[in-house]
């Protein structure tokens, strides 16, 4: 016989529809040892108050749309057990669910994911490919294995946001370029198929962006994947350096051979 204990959900809601500020009901529900926080969500939505709304699909840590804020920690809803949880809680048997930071609350724990959707469109975040357009469709276009591997573990990000809500820098700029869009520019620059690595460089190091980042480690330190996103932008502002000093130096020998 599983072990059960009775366990209070403090769950953040807003609906601005109806509420002129943000609040916290508490649910109080029997949960099974091996059940995790998304599952208990489901139990409060179908058993006490449907209204409540937050995003989920997959239940197996892959589509990262049930990204929150555990007990105040950035963590996938539907891979983190509520047994695990309770070491966390400062208050025994009462577990703190909030929206992820940095984003806008349209509905509960349902934020506003266009400002992010709207940098990946910004800053390119996409292979633009080598191939000739004639081409494109008839014949496949092969990488190696040793490539592969150099950014394999950026093909990991299920773009949940867990880094853009623990980003220190995104506390005060929301117009920061973001982890996940470093990242996918990351993924995409060590792509030999792509055409667009310099012009994605230049972009994510313009106002706002790369070179703004002080490393403070945060963004790996809550990945869900465990992807290296520190090295990702170490490399990508090394690459911004490098660029931005070939342009100050094509200037200085253009104002050398100026009349």
């Amino acid at each position: 016989m599983k072990e059960v204990k009775v366990i209070s959900f403090k769950v953040f809601r807003y609906n601005p529809q109806a509420d002129a500020h943000p609040y916290h009901d508490t649910f109080e529900i029997p949960v099974e040892k091996g059940i995790t926080i998304l599952r208990a969500l489901d139990y409060i939505k179908q058993n006490i108050d449907p209204r409540m709304s937050y995003r989920s699909f997959c239940h197996a840590g892959i589509c990262g749309s049930c990204a929150m804020t555990i007990n105040g920690a950035t963590k996938l809803a539907c891979t983190t057990q509520v047994w695990d949880e309770l070491k966390n809680c400062v208050e025994e048997n009462l577990i703190t669910i909030d929206p992820i930071k940095n984003f806008t609350s349209l509905k509960d724990l349902v934020v506003d994911m266009d400002p992010l959707v709207e940098k990946l469109e910004k800053y390119t975040g996409w292979v633009e490919s080598t191939m000739p357009d004639k081409e494109l469709g008839k014949t496949e276009f092969r990488i190696s294995p040793e490539e592969f591997k150099t950014y394999d573990s950026a093909t990991d990000c299920i773009f949940c946001a867990s880094c853009v809500s623990d980003c220190p820098l995104m506390n005060y700029d929301k117009d920061y370029v973001s982890p996940a869009i470093i990242l996918r520019a990351y993924r995409m620059n060590m792509d030999s198929r792509d055409s667009a690595s310099e012009k994605r460089v230049l972009q994510i190091a313009d106002e706002h962006g790369i070179l703004d980042c002080r490393q403070c480690n945060r963004c790996s330190f809550v990945c869900v994947k465990k992807i290296p996103i520190v090295d990702a932008i170490n490399h990508l502002k090394q690459e911004a350096v490098k660029q931005k000093n070939q342009g100050l130096n094509m200037l200085e020998e253009k104002k050398k051979i100026s009349p």
